[in-house]
């Protein structure tokens, strides 16, 4: 088996794959969509946080929430990956900035060996 990760600027909702991973923040009232997630968010009628939360996830660094898509989304599955508080890590936590490259290769890592270990059972 070989796992190939790929990253698009098409929209996220008609990407032809497996899986889309998206970023989820820890807020303090739980998790919050990391930008880049919107489409998919609007495409599933505005409710992804909110779904996210009911199953658990907190947004914790490296968390990975799996949940099953639907249409309009072409992927089948959809994984949302912790990048931890906004500001925390090897962010610009002076202006609330973005998550870095640490923290957006470590979520990746998390997502793919999640994704992959499913994929297996």
């Amino acid at each position: 088996m070989t796992t190939t990760l790929s990253f698009s600027t098409s929209v996220p909702r008609s990407v032809d794959a497996d899986a889309v991973v998206i970023g989820v923040i820890k807020g303090q009232d739980g998790p919050v969509l990391a930008p880049g997630a919107a489409d998919l968010d609007e495409a599933l009628g505005g409710g992804l946080a909110a779904t996210l939360a009911t199953l658990g996830a907190t947004g914790q660094a490296e968390e990975v929430t799996r949940l099953p898509a639907s249409a309009p989304v072409t992927a089948p599955v959809i994984a949302a990956v912790g990048l931890g508080p906004a500001g925390a890590g090897d962010t610009d936590a002076a202006a609330g900035g973005p998550p870095g490259p640490e923290t957006l290769r470590r979520a990746a890592g998390a997502a793919v060996r999640t994704l992959a270990a499913a994929s297996r059972t």
